[in-house]
This record gives structure tokens, sequence and C-alpha cells, in this order.
């Protein structure tokens, strides 16, 4: 029941509670709408309505008379709603006061009357509750009030009077249904009460009680959840899976038709196992066919599990009776020696019995040894299977080209029925979200939760498992028979349910003597594995044996929550996995952990692999580990071997073995040598290859060790990280190495320069007001000085005795301070060091009582103490006491070249934060009046005399920190004011010598970050859509501009040149300086990138007045001045111009492009001149269904031709000149479509003077002449039937073709009349429209596909060769240049870039923003085989 107004408690009783007489209209007591038809109430009420003895039973079928009272009357009626209701249960009271229940079925519903919510709680202790009874009299109905207490033998539940004013429960009041204030639902009946008196009790006939006696009723009393949650639905789910209706069909109806295997494939989250299981199984047994289901994923044989479920169905008699198999172990040598189909006739006895076998998750294959595989090739995947026995098999999307490419699986699950499974659309989602509760009566949405829920739930791929969690636990959390709003909004919704539930569960199972955090995180990464080569993790089933008693009682802990499910127990081995895969991602601890043993995780998987190929090959000592490989798994074991299995460490064991006995006979061999001198001469060069080979795979070997070390430490420390990254890819190109690379640069790419080191995460920055001189101290109470200068960086790590806080730096950069230990400690800085020995000098320090107890903890540490612009004063607030009221702060002032202190007699509210301003004797203060004050108080004080100036009040803060800025040389004062309401603020700059307004800016949203300019002059403000730069002198205004994407920060630094300045953000890991990227020229159309991406195609404004072509050899504007580097542009006539900008079309050679400029015209311009040179007139294009003019298309099928499209006429033109170069012609006149004006795809074809045109819903490519007309036979061709559509290489030998649910397969395409298509590679996808690029390179057979998370370059001709690119996060790309070495992008927050493939350039970028390379420390902490320069001098 879906789509309900809100109801309150009295609402709901009101409209639930009947009330029962009998034929003389007396009333009896009360009974509870449980269904749309049925009355639940006590038996003796009954009776008494028939006025019979309440021993005596009551015949079923007997009438009483129902009515509700309190419901809603339909107009004009006078009197209450009234049925009769026929007895259909009656359960006596027995003499131990048992029983006493009744359930009447009315003979028709009632209108308006919903159903009553009813729970039955573990425990109702001292909950309120309320009950209406109907004792007689004036009025007709009496409330009561009371707490619910325990339980009684009886399955009643006490009830006692809430207090002395509450009504008594009297006669009229039995088997009415007590509502629990509490839970939001009712716990039972009233069913008996003491005499009425001052402490009368009564009792409630509990919900559970009635449940237990009633079976039939209990789904409708205690209704289970409709949601699954994270669970797969199951062949006994089927009641409540919805929303796959055309898949269930369509995959049972090639099921039933296929010969071969089918499968189903789809992304992670897209709810394959659920159709599988809950829509298909049961479409086919209804069919007549029995299934079996082995889960691949779960089992360590396919054949031995599906023996074992065999034997089962035959031992349970489904088979018949007695079962023709003793044990699982003769259907299993039955199975290998006479074949699935044999087999299953034998055990059914029948030879016409029909089977579908279900493989879920085939994917787990992939894991399995060369004989398993081939033994589940022979039993599921023969090249045609029997009438009666079918396959379907489901597998992630982003494992099909690795099954494709398995030299066993490829040839056999590529040659049956591919089926993609897409994502849902909404009107699917809209039915998983409403349809269940169609099911239970009673309960409803609250209003507009239900589009809430689906806006939330968008249509990517993974949310089913999201939707799923969160629907369940909204059901779970539901009051007043209701899922509420407020319960979904406590949530955090769709996307941050399941994130809040684990991170809860984290907080409440981690921690202390049973369950330390250590421990937990070695669990998390037991349940994570990895494909060699794949950096996807996926779930694992970790045995308790493996884990060990205190991971698996943590692992136990996590299982009830539901966040894994425990399998086996009762001689099955012990295991836990998690509940889904969507874990991986939506866990954050699971997710930092993942992260964080990265190279754990992909060593583990690399020498999981590596035994399997040593016991695939006989166990031959020759494919154990050497040397290198030995190396590169100490590292990343580094004590942790404990975690691998039995298997491996045995396998490990081996290898160390045979590692030490080859040594040992090299250290003999050597002593012969003199006497095989000769031998040795003549075998020169092959020990020479030799060593080749192993040099290059000891490199290949720390190149991995190294990019899996980079990825480790890039939370940590990114700069670490990316320098550990270059020298990976110098050490050797490995894929593993250029994707660290890869993203190393893309978290530095929108950098100038970064400081990274830290030694722990940043907890708070000081710097000069040029940015030079920076001091940073951690969280840990570490500080680390970075000195900028000349494109290079110093760091200097303190190495402090004590932990330091509140880092200080004057302005002009020459001295440093901090507090550490109770002392004030400063040091003078010598800028132009060359070595950190030089940097600094020697430490002074005043200690003295201001700096002790009770200390000067703060919640911003950055506040806590400034320097003066001269460096020779400190200004520190000091916490005196604390009290109900708060803190007791004051401001003292010490001298550095007196070495005094002394306290500055400042009066009124505390003060919190300092800073000094444009003098050694002014400082500016925040101040608040009160603890529960909303907004800080800015004043400026002498600290010569106390006196206070207020510069502003009301300042907004974020918990107690003002959101505000300082200038650099202390002048002005910017801050943010909240207006009126929470959207709507006001930005102020102040001058802090007189406190007057120098500049206002108001925007409609709350107040946010602020960054301001050495002298303030300039001043940025973060709003929704980005950041805005004011500056204040004349004619400059406001730009808006890209800049860093942080939250909610305080007092950034503008720093640099004034018309090129750079913010300085930071965060844990890094203080960052962001050149600031200003707003341009709206794009209107799809981009085209020419010349390897040096130069952009677009049309530019709102709606494209302008063609341009557009420098993009560094980025794609201009990132000081704002705008695009225009080389050439020209108008575009808006008057015929199309409403909406068309695509650009680019020849071949790249030295024209086609506009469309009117509907019926196409101009043909120079590149990249822009020149005109031709134009076009196209035949009138038709209306669409709706009557708008549709699109005219065109295209280049070679240089100097343009064919255009209009409708279905198809015109070839000369684009130089614009004459015709040959005679119109109709695809309807082609005869390759049963339908009229039937839609098409067209593109070039490698056959000169022809097209390739393709129907819609035809798989076939039509090759048809230009000059004639007429299809060419000869090249027709024909790829697999889910294709959509297709585009040839230049030699015609490979094909790339996207098939239905947004896939992309790969196809190698004989000669004409040698043979069928063969597909290479694919499925892949789904693909996103318009956020993907993909395309042949230049003339090559290459493919490249931009998508997702990576680009990836397919050598068609030789796949091995293939390389790919992996990003940390998805991309969004918008345009490729030929060849797919240069992409543009768009960020999530709008910004456009230019990004190239090209690790030469990362490197150089690395270098330059880092600065610096690893000083001797840090080289000593991250890997000893580093190059001994990373980055050029």
């Amino acid at each position: 029941m879906t789509g309900a107004e809100q109801r309150s408690a009295d609402g709901i009783l009101a409209s639930t509670v009947a009330r029962i007489a009998g034929p003389d209209g007396e009333v009896a007591g009360a009974g509870a709408l449980i269904a749309p038809d049925l009355v639940l109430t006590c038996a003796h009420v009954v009776s008494d309505a028939l006025g019979r003895p309440r021993h005596e039973p009551v015949p079923e079928g007997t009438g009483v008379t129902v009515e509700f009272p309190l419901a809603a009357r339909p107009a004009g009626r006078a009197g209450p709603l009234r049925r009769t209701g026929e007895v259909e249960h009656w359960v006596p009271t027995r003499p131990d006061r048992t029983g006493d229940m009744a359930v009447l079925r009315l003979r028709e519903p009632v209108p308006g009357v919903r159903p009553l919510p009813m729970a039955d709680p573990a425990s109702v202790w001292d909950h309120g509750a309320r009950v209406v009874g109907f004792t007689g009299g004036e009025p007709g109905e009496i409330w009561f009030r009371g707490k619910l207490s325990g339980s009684t033998g009886e399955g009643w539940v006490q009830l006692s009077r809430a207090d002395g004013q509450s009504a008594h429960i009297r006669p009229g009041f039995s088997g009415s249904p007590v509502w629990d204030n509490d839970i939001g639902a009712a716990v039972g009946l009233v069913v008996a009460a003491q005499p009425e008196r001052e402490g009368q009790q009564a009792f409630v006939l509990r919900t559970g009680t009635m449940a237990a006696e009633l079976a039939q009723l209990e789904r409708i009393l205690l209704p289970a959840s409709p949601f699954r949650g994270l669970a797969t639905f199951q062949e006994g789910d089927a009641d409540v899976f919805f929303g796959r209706d055309e898949e269930i069909e369509r995959v049972a109806g090639v099921l039933r038709d296929a010969r071969r295997a089918v499968t189903l494939y789809g992304p992670s989250g897209s709810g394959k196992s659920s159709l599988a299981l809950a829509g298909v199984v049961p479409r086919m047994r209804q069919a007549g066919y029995d299934v079996l289901v082995v889960n691949a994923g779960q089992v360590s044989s396919p054949l031995s599990a599906l023996a074992t479920e065999l034997y089962e169905a035959a031992r349970t008699g489904r088979y018949g009776l007695p079962p023709q198999a003793p044990d699982a172990d003769t259907v299993e040598r039955w199975l290998t020696a006479k074949g699935l189909t044999d087999t299953f006739h034998r055990l059914r006895r029948s030879t016409s019995a029909r089977l579908l076998v279900v493989l879920d998750q085939a994917e787990a294959l992939l894991d399995r040894t060369d004989a398993e595989v081939a033994r589940a090739i022979d039993l599921l995947f023969p090249d045609r299977l029997p009438d009666g026995v079918r396959v379907l098999a489901t597998l992630r999307a982003d494992f099909v080209d690795a099954v494709l490419r398995h030299p066993r699986l490829g040839s056999t699950m590529g040659g049956g029925r591919q089926l993609p499974l897409t994502p849902m659309a909404r009107d699917q989602l809209a039915q998983v979200v409403a349809r269940p509760l169609e099911r239970v009566p009673g309960v409803v949405y609250d209003a507009g939760l239900e589009r809430r829920i689906l806006d939330d739930a968008g249509g990517a791929p993974g949310v089913l498992p999201l939707l799923g969690f969160v629907l369940e636990q909204l059901w779970e959390q539901r009051a007043d028979g209701r899922l509420r709003a407020t319960t979904y909004e406590d949530l955090k919704g769709v996307s941050g349910a399941l994130e809040l539930h684990a991170e809860r569960v984290w907080e409440d199972c981690v921690g202390g003597p049973d369950a330390p955090e250590a421990e937990a995180l070695r669990l998390l990464t037991g349940l994570v594995r990895m494909h060699p080569g794949s950096e996807k993790p996926l779930r694992r089933r970790l045995t308790r044996a493996e884990a060990g008693e205190t991971r698996w009682r943590i692992a136990r802990s996590f299982a009830e929550r539901r966040l894994l499910v425990l399998h086996g127990g009762e001689n099955e081995p012990e295991t836990a996995e998690l509940a889904h895969e969507a874990l991986i991602t939506a866990w954050p601890a699971l997710a930092r952990q993942v992260r964080s043993d990265g190279a754990f995780l992909a060593g583990r998987g690399e020498l999981g692999h590596d035994r399997e190929r040593w016991e695939r090959g006989g166990r031959s000592p020759d494919l154990l580990p050497g040397r290198s490989q030995l190396a590169a798994i100490e590292r990343w074991t580094a004590g942790r071997e404990e975690e691998l299995t039995e298997d491996e460490r045995g396998f490990l064991a081996l290898a160390r073995r045979r590692h030490r006995t080859r040594r040992a006979r090299l250290r003999a061999a050597w002593t012969a040598v003199a006497g095989v001198f000769a031998l040795i001469a003549g075998l020169g060069t092959f020990l020479v290859q030799q060593a080749e080979v192993n040099e290059q795979r000891e490199a290949e070997s720390r190149s991995r060790a190294l990019a899996g070390l980079s990825e480790e430490m890039a939370t940590r420390d990114p700069g670490q990280a990316a320098l550990a990254a270059v020298a990976a890819y110098d050490i050797a190109p490995t894929q593993e190495a250029r994707s660290a690379l890869l993203r190393r640069y893309d978290r530095f790419k929108d950098a100038e320069w970064v400081l990274t080191g830290t030694e722990g995460e940043i907890d708070a920055v000081a710097m000069s007001a040029d940015g030079t001189v920076t001091l940073v101290t951690t969280e840990q109470g570490r500080a680390t000085l970075f000195l900028r200068g000349g494109g290079t960086v110093l760091r200097v790590s303190l190495r402090l005795p004590a932990e330091a806080s509140a880092p200080m730096v004057s302005a002009d950069g020459r001295r440093i301070a901090y507090l550490a230990d109770g002392r004030l400690t400063w040091r003078d800085v010598r800028r132009g060091a060359k070595n950190a020995e030089d940097a600094l000098g020697r430490a002074e320090t005043i200690r003295g009582p201001a700096l002790n107890s009770p200390g000067t903890a703060m919640t911003d540490p950055g506040g806590i103490a400034a320097l003066s612009p001269d460096g020779t004063r400190v200004a520190a607030v000091h916490v005196v006491r604390e009290d109900e009221e708060g803190p007791d702060k004051r401001l003292w002032v010490w001298d550095l070249v007196k070495r005094e202190r002394r306290e500055v007699p400042v009066t009124g509210p505390v003060v919190e934060r300092v800073w000094y301003g444009p003098d050694g004797d002014t400082v500016v203060v925040q101040r608040r009046r009160t603890v529960r004050d909303p907004g800080s108080w800015m004043v400026a004080v002498d600290t010569r005399t106390g006196r206070t100036r207020t510069l502003a009040d009301g300042v907004y803060r974020s918990s107690s920190v003002a959101q505000l800025g300082l200038s650099g040389d202390g002048t002005t004062l910017a801050v943010c004011l909240r207006g009126s309401t929470a959207s709507d603020s006001s930005y102020r700059l102040v001058r802090v010598a007189d406190g007057r307004e120098l500049h206002r800016y108001d925007v409609e949203t709350s107040c946010n970050s602020i960054a301001i300019g050495v002298t303030g002059e300039q001043y940025a403000v973060r709003e929704l859509g980005g950041w805005h730069l004011i500056d204040r002198r004349p004619g400059r205004g406001v730009k808006p501009f890209f800049g860093p994407r942080t939250t909610l920060m305080t007092d950034l630094p503008l720093i640099g040149d004034p018309r090129a300045p750079t913010m300085a953000a930071w965060d844990e890991t890094a203080v960052t300086g962001y050149p600031l990227t200003l707003g341009r020229d709206e794009v209107a159309s799809p981009p085209v990138l020419l010349a390897r991406g040096t130069r952009m195609l677009a049309h530019l404004g709102e709606r494209g007045e302008r063609l341009a072509v557009v420098d993009s050899s560094e980025s794609v504007d201009d990132d000081r001045t704002g705008g695009l580097r225009i080389l050439a542009s020209v108008k575009r006539d808006m008057a015929t111009a199309p409403e909406k900008s068309r695509d650009l079309i680019v020849n071949r050679a790249e030295t024209l492009v086609a506009d469309l400029v009117a509907r019926d015209r196409v101009a043909v311009r120079e590149l990249p001149s822009l020149r005109l040179v031709a134009e076009v007139t196209t035949a009138m294009p038709p209306l669409d269904g709706e009557g708008e003019p549709q699109a005219v298309e065109f295209m280049f099928p070679a240089d100097g031709e343009l064919v255009t499209v209009s409708g279905t006429r198809i015109e070839h033109w000369d684009a130089r000149t614009g004459e015709r170069r040959s005679k119109p012609f109709d695809v309807n006149d082609l005869g390759l479509s049963g339908k009229k004006s039937p839609r098409f795809f067209l593109d070039g074809h490698p056959e000169p003077g022809h097209v390739r045109i393709m129907i819609d819903g035809d798989p076939t490519l039509y090759a048809v002449g230009l000059r004639t007309g007429r299809e060419n036979r000869e090249r027709r061709l024909r790829l697999g039937p889910d294709v959509v559509n297709a585009v040839l290489d230049t030699s015609g030998r490979y094909a790339a073709a996207k098939t239905k649910g947004e896939m992309l397969e790969l196809w190698s395409v004989p000669p004409s009349g040698k043979g069928k298509p063969e597909r290479v590679v694919g499925p892949i996808g789904p693909l996103k429209s318009d956020l993907y690029q993909a395309g042949f390179v230049g003339e090559s057979s290459d493919f490249f596909l931009a998508a997702g998370t990576s680009v990836r370059f397919l050598r068609l001709a030789d796949l091995k060769r293939s390389e790919s690119y992996d990003f940390a996060e998805e991309q969004y790309f918008l345009a490729a240049a030929r060849g797919g070495r240069t992409l543009l992008r768009s960020g999530r927050d709008g910004r456009v870039d230019t990004l190239r493939l090209d690790p030469a350039l990362w490197k150089r970028h690395v270098c330059e923003v880092m600065g610096r390379d690893l000083d001797e420390d840090e080289r000593r902490g991250v890997y000893q085989g580093l190059p001994p320069r990373i980055c050029p001098a």
C-alpha cells in the first residue's frame, strides 16, 4: 500500500477499531481490523454478543454485528459503518486461561478503512499505551492511557493505568487493540482486567501469542519484510521480486530455444543472480523443468556441487523412491563418466525429463585450476546441449573480457548466447519500491517518500543493493504503520544508508580487548581478493581456521548486524563473506583498508595465480617463484604470512627451500669454474641473454612493488606516493606503474606546488605573507618547515622532543614559532638555505605560568597564538578555567626581545582566537558573548591599553571557528554574516585600523570558505556553483573561477602576483597551491579535438553563436586571464541556425569541418582558418512524431566528399565545391527493411565509394554504393544478434559493435566468403551515454575505449600487447583526439580539462609540483630499491 496520507496513532485506531454487538444491538466488546475483510477479537466477546455461555463452541459461519463508529463516514450517512462478520476461527478460553481469540470475516470490505499495523516486540516494559473501549452510556467510547510491563505465562502482557486521572478498563474494552506509543503499532488485544480500583491491572493478549495459535494469520499479524536488503532474491522470493518482467520473459524465451549455454551478464549490483533465481527459475519450473543451482563463488568444485544437488534431489524423493544412487560420490562418478544428461535421466527415471542448471557467479571459474575448468566446461558448456537440458550462467560485466580471453572459457561461453542486463529504468525501480508494500495490509509510505527515493536512486549501475538496503531499514524502523520520511533522512538516503550502518557497526563492534582494531582490519583484508593484473576488489570467503578465533568473534558480530554472511557448520568448514559486493565501496572502513592494503591484496592475488600455475604444470620446480619474486613477496607480506592460506604458505616454503638449494649448488659450482672454463666460454652468449631476461624480470618486480607501495601511501602522503610512482615507471614501465603514475599526476594536475611529508595528519598551518615559508604541525605533534623558492622546496623536519602545536610564521617569513610542552619556542629562518641543517637558527624558548596548566587546548590549534609581522612579539589565548558557561580565556602578549610576558587587560566576552593586525601593537580577536551565541564578534585590540574596536558582529562560524580571512599584511579582515534566512548571506571587507567597511558582496547561499590576498584588495568566496574572485579595485568586479575542492575552511591565503593569484589550501595530508582557473566562454556543442589534442573546435556561446578553433596545447583555457585562447572564429547566423547546436563533423585529414547552419543547410569550412569553402542545401527534413523537424545528419566518407541524410534521403556532395557527386537515393528504395521510413545508422565503409548502413533492429551491416544507390551484397556483414550499431576499421578486418544494453564488442571480420565473424573482445560495459569516447586508432586496427575508470588501447592483432590507463575514480570523457591519447573530460564541479596520456609529461609535472626529491629519512622509510635520484636536479 503506497502513497498514503500521514496518520496519527489516534487516527489509526479510530479507523481500525471495531465495535462488536449481538442481534439485539447490545455491545459486547471490540475488535481490530487486521485485513480489509478480517476482524480479530476475543472468543468471549463473540460469545457475549451471541448471548451464549463462554465455554460453548461457536459454529463457523455464525454472524455477529461489526461496526466502525470512529471511522470517517461517507457523506450523507447518519450512523456508523456496519457489516456482518461471520466466525471463521473461534478458540475458547482453556482452563489454564490460554486461548480466547476469534476471527471474523466481513461479508464485504468497509470503504476507507485501513488495516491495523501490529507488532510483537521482545520487550514492551514501561512503554506508554492507549486503548479505546465501548462501555455504553454517554459518551459511547472511553479512551484509556496506560503503561505496559512484563509478560505472563498465558502469553499476556500486564497493562497498568498511567496515572490516577486515567480511566479504568471496564466491560466493553475486551478485544480492543492496545497501541504501543513507543513502537507505533498495536501489540495485542485487551483480554482481561481486575476489578476497578486504584491499582487495577489489565492484561493484553500478545500479538505473538495469537500468531502462534492461529498460524494461518501469522503473515497478516506479523508480516515478514517484503524487502530483501543486501541478500540475493531466491526462488522462494518470486512473489516479492518486481521490475524485471520483460527481462524474465526474454531470458526464459532464449533458454527455451537455445542449444548452447546462455550467459546473463551485467554490472555488479544490477540484480543478475536475483533475476535468474527469483525470475527465470520459477518461469522455467512452470514450463516443466527441474532446476539445479550451483553458485560457483561458494563451492570448491562445480562438479562436486552439481553431484550433491542431484543426489539430494534423488534422496529426498523428488525423483522417486528408492533413489537410484546410494551417495553423492556415485553421482559424481556418473557425471564424470556419462555426462550431465545421462546422469540426470538415470536419476530421474525418465529420458523425457527436462533440466535447467543455473551457474551463478560464473566469474569464479577464473580462479579455478585448468582441470576444474575443463570438467565444468565438459559438463555445462558442450558445443550443443541435448534436447531438454538448458544452462544459464550469470557473469559480472567487468569480467566478460577476462572470460573471453581465457583459453578454455572464452571459446565455450563466448560461443553461446550472451544477454546483457542493463540498470533498471525509473519505472522499473518504481515497481521495486512500491509493489512489495502492496502485499502488506496496513503499512504505507509517508506522502512523497516514494518519489524522493526514486529521485535519489537515479539509474546508475549498482544502485539495487543500496536501494534494497535502505528499503529494508525503513521497514524495520517503521512506526504508525508507515515507512517514514524522517527515518529516511536519518539513514542518509539511498546512497548513505549502507555507509552509515556500516560505520555504526564498526564503532559498536570494534575496539576493546575482544575486538582490537588491528585484528578487525586484518579481518577485512581477508574478506577481499583481487585477480592478478586487476585492481578491482572482489568478495572472498574466509575460513574460520584462516581467520583465527579473535577475528572470527568479530566476524560473528558483523554477521549479526548483516554485514557478513556465515556459512558451514555441522561437519562443513565454517566460512565468512561480505553480504554483498557493494560493501567494498560503501563500507568506509573496508574501502580504506582496501586502499591501504592494495599491495598486499595484489600480491596475494599474484601468489595464488602462481601457485595455480605451478599446480597446473605438474608442480614443476621451474614454476616456483625465483629470487626476485621472493624478494618482492617478502616486501608485501612484511610479517603477515599468517594471513595467507595454508596452501599458499606451503608453496612459499617450497620456493624458499629451492632457492636455498640452488644457492648452495651455485657456490659449489663456482669451485669448479676453472675446470669448466671452456664450457662457460661456449655458453657465454646464452648466459648473457639469460642475465638480461632475469634483469628485466627483476626490474618489473621492483616496479610493481613500488607501484603497489605508491597506492598504499597515497592516502597518507601523496607526495611520497607520487615520487614512488615516478621511480616505479622509470625502473620498468609496467601496467601497475603506469596506472600509479597516472593517479598521482591526476591528484596534482591542478596544483602549482604541493608540500607533503608532514609525518602525520595535518592539524594546523602557518604561512608567510608571500607563501614561501610554511610551518605545519600534525595531530601527532610533529612539526615540519617548508621553504619554497626558485621552483624548489626544502623540507625540514624539526624533530622536537615534545608535541608541537599552534604554528606561527612572521609575515616576512624570517621567524617561526610554536608551542610545545608548555613552552613558546621561536627560531629564525635562513630563507636561502640549501639544506635542512642550515635552514634554521638556534631555538629560543620562554616558559611561564601563562602557558602552563590548565592548558591551551582549543578546537582550532591555529588560533591559539600569533606572531607579530616583524616576529618580535607573540599574542596567545590562555584558558584560565572551565565552568558551566564555558572556558574563561585570557589574552597574553610575549615580547621576544625583552623575554617578558603580560596579560592584555581586555574586558567583556572571552577571547577565542587571535591574529596580528598591521603592526605589533594591534591584534584581531574572535570573541563570543555566551556559549550559546551562534555568531562570533570580531574585535581589534590595542595590546598596550586593552582598548577594543568592533570590526564585525554576528560572524558566521562552523563549530567554534569563524568563517573569515585576514590579509597577509594584517590590514583587512574578510568575514561572512548570515542573512535573515539560512540561504542568504553577506561577505564584508573591513579595515582593521578603523573598522570601516571597504566592500560588501551579497550572495543567495549560506556562508562558506573565504580566501584573501596579501593587501586585501582581492578576496575569494566559495558558492554552490564554485568560487568567485572579488577584486575591489576600480573596474575589476567579480569573476567566477575554479579553485580547490575544499570542504568548509577558513583563513585561506591568496598569494603570488595579484594578476595571477594562487590559493593555498590544505587537507590532512598536504598543503597545496592552486592557480586560479578563471571562468571561460560557454561551449555549446560537444567539442572536437584536433592535431593530437593541441587544438579544439567547438560552438561557443549560450546558443552556439560562434564557431571557433581554440589552442588547447597546454589546457583548454588561459588559466590566468580567463576565456579561451582562440586561434580562429566566425559568427554563425542565429536567425537560421538550429535551436540546438549539432555535432561538428571533421574529415579524417582534419582539413575540413561540416557545420549545420540551417534546418536544411550545411556549411563546409577549411581548418584551421575556418574559411568557408562550400555550402550545400539538402532535401528538407521531414517532421518527427511530435511535429518537430528531424535533424539533418552528415559525414565525410572520404576527405573531399560529404554525405548528408535528410529523413531517409541520402545525398552525395563534393565537399570543396558543394556540387553533387552522384544522384540522391532513398533508403526506402533499397529494400533493406520491411518498415516504411525505418530508423537507420550511416557511416563510412572501407570499400571506396561506399557507405555503411544499419537498420534499427537488424544486426546486418549493409554496404551501399554512393554512385549506384544500390547494396553491394558481397560486402554484407552480419555480427551478433544483439548488435545495434557497428563501425569498421579502415582495413575492413575488424569491427566495433554496440549491443543492446550499451555494451561494446570488438569483432574480427574475415574476407568475404571465407568464414564467419568472430568476437575477439567484449562485451564491455555498460557504457554511459555521451560520457565515453571510443574509436579505431588512425589507419591501424588498434582500438581505444575511454570509459568509466580507465582508458584502454586494445591491439586487436595481438591482444597481449594491449595497454590500460586506470584512474582512481570514474571519469566523464567529452572528446578525444584521433588516436585517443589526448582526452577532454569534465569533473563533477563542471571543470573541463585536457588530459594527455603521456607518462613523460606526468613525470615532469609531478617533479615540478613537488619541487624536491625524497630526502634520506624518507628513502629509508619508503623502499630500499629506489634509484639514486627520482626527479632531475
